[in-house]
């Protein structure tokens, strides 16, 4: 059976796509009796897969420029730590081989159930603090995560990292990142709760632009989680909840 897709139109002249379906029905001889034809509207599904490319697209540009950004203030702070040129430039060459390391080893992450939430947290946010682990405080029971949850939680922390070295604690030598988290029983089931804190940091100003806590925001709903910025001048804090 052959299907094809094509752009039809209703009687009050809006357009929708039509798969259309058709093939030979065949007789207990192998000869052909008639054709069987049949014919859906997919406009709606299209629709959603237009979007979710968008989305992919979207993110995909947002890490590309954000890697470019977390570079320049990679090799911009560590010059401000070492006067020694090749002090300086095996340094350089570390940090930015660990940031490449945890971008491609989590841009396709892992789907398999089991990954720990603590595992990929210290994977993702580590490589994003010039000053090394002095800087960050990860603190939380144990928990594996469910295949859904990689995604979202990955890019999650991705942008809250960059947004950091950008603009906010990570940005400076003194500046510290608290991420605790907890596994908490609800009537409609089990969730992990993180709490992102920035202490220490320059003044926060609410950005402008919010494409990347938009997109996270978007992808955190799709699991049914809830994801809320709070633009403290003392430093950002972000609260998120995912169902497990």
């Amino acid at each position: 059976m052959d299907t094809v897709e094509i752009l039809n139109y209703r009687k009050d002249g809006t357009s929708f796509v039509n798969a259309l379906q058709i093939g030979p029905i065949l007789d207990d001889d192998g000869a052909l009796m008639y054709y069987f034809g049949s014919q859906l509207d997919v406009t709606a599904k299209r629709e959603m897969e237009k979007q979710a490319r968008q989305l992919a697209d979207d993110e995909l540009l947002h890490r590309l420029r954000n890697i470019v950004n977390v570079m320049n203030v990679i090799v911009r702070m560590t010059g401000r730590e070492e006067n020694d040129t090749a002090a300086l430039a095996t340094k350089i060459g570390e940090r930015l081989t660990a940031l490449s390391d945890v971008h491609f080893n989590t841009i396709r992450p892992n789907t398999d159930e089991g990954t720990e939430f603590e595992a990929l947290a210290r994977t993702i946010v580590a490589p994003y603090a010039p000053g090394g682990l002095v800087q960050l405080n990860l603190s939380g029971p144990a928990v594996a995560l469910p295949a859904g949850l990689i995604s979202p939680i990955t890019l999650g922390l991705h942008e809250l990292a960059t947004n950091s070295v950008k603009h906010g604690a990570l940005s400076v030598a003194e500046g510290r990142v608290e991420l605790r988290w907890v596994v908490q029983d609800r009537e409609e089931g089990r969730s992990i709760a993180f709490h992102w804190e920035e202490t220490n940091g320059p003044p926060v100003v609410v950005p402008a632009r919010q494409s990347g806590s938009r997109i996270i925001k978007t992808l955190t709903t799709s699991t049914g989680g809830d994801m809320a910025f709070d633009w403290r001048e003392s430093g950002l804090i972000v609260k998120a909840d995912f169902p497990l």
